[in-house]
């Protein structure tokens, strides 16, 4: 899926995203411990069906022209499964785990409910976000078509990152293929200031909007949207909203912008604000001087 990520200087889109990628990590770390467990559980089954882990079927082509094609495995092909990794992880990592997965649910689908676990998906990050700190994040690559299947791609400033930059070009393949990026499984975080700043066939993609504002330099709210809007702001946008929530961001995150680092942003009221706490507290200390001033003047008699 596309998302768009939109809000002006200092409303935490990109610390936003980065609360995004850090649950994903997480869950990675997870998938990964777990799948060695699954791995060892289907040892048996995979023995007894080691015939089906030799090779993977899939389809070909569309109409007529559509072909069932048989892939052969090499024998080594899932063994990764049962391994632990201290640095990157294998490319090929969610690809294989989709491989694995299918060939459970043939055998499955042939001879019944087997006891076997479906493997986890453990997916790869890749992003231009400066000074990242989620672990195994990799920089962003100019074609996404060249990261590995399952990949998540983030794009922060993306109005200057070419292709995207040239609005005008609508034939560029890099952001075309973008209109297939479901087969493989991709998920895209698109973050810019304002939807208008955004490719045309990359608008039109997008599946979800999140565009985050900060009333008076208070707690962000995220408003959340089914498609790009190219008014966000506007109140009918706003009425009509799938979500609405506030943002809270831990230590970690909250300074994860250059822009945070050298201008620290600072509540902004208007003045009619305090000017109406000033009335306020004159109001509530004239009512207490004349409230208490005849019980002490009585007291003092």
């Amino acid at each position: 899926m596309l998302h768009l990520v939109t809000g002006v200087p200092g409303a935490t889109k990109t610390a936003f995203v980065v609360t995004k990628l850090d649950a994903i990590e997480k869950s990675n770390k997870v998938n990964l411990v777990k799948n060695i467990e699954f791995y060892n559980h289907n040892k048996n089954l995979m023995e007894k069906f080691a015939h089906d882990f030799t090779y993977r079927e899939y389809e070909d082509g569309s109409g007529h022209e559509l072909k069932n094609k048989i892939e052969i495995l090499p024998d080594d092909y899932f063994n990764f499964l049962g391994q632990e990794f201290d640095d990157l992880r294998p490319d090929y990592y969610f690809q294989r785990v989709v491989h694995f997965n299918e060939i459970i649910q043939r055998i499955n689908e042939r001879e019944g409910e087997q006891n076997f676990k479906f493997f986890l998906p453990v997916r790869t990050i890749y992003t231009n976000i400066n000074n990242l700190k989620i672990d195994y994040a990799r920089a962003l690559t100019h074609d996404w078509r060249d990261c590995p299947d399952g990949s998540i791609v983030v794009i922060d400033e993306v109005q200057l990152v070419p292709p995207y930059d040239d609005i005008k070009t609508k034939d560029d393949p890099i952001v075309q293929s973008l209109t297939i990026h479901r087969h493989r499984g991709f998920d895209f975080y698109f973050i810019t200031q304002y939807p208008s700043l955004l490719h045309p066939t990359v608008k039109v993609l997008i599946g979800v909007h999140y565009h985050l504002t900060r009333p008076y330099g208070m707690k962000t709210v995220v408003y959340q949207y089914g498609s790009a809007k190219d008014n966000p702001n506007a109140m009918v946008n706003k009425h009509n909203r799938e979500a609405k929530f506030f943002l809270r961001l831990s230590n970690e995150f909250s300074n994860c912008t250059s822009l945070r680092r050298l201008t620290p942003i600072k509540s902004d009221y208007p003045k009619v604000f305090y000017f109406l706490l000033r009335g306020y507290c004159s109001a509530l200390l004239f009512s207490f001087i004349k409230f208490f001033s005849p019980m002490i003047l009585k007291n003092h008699h």
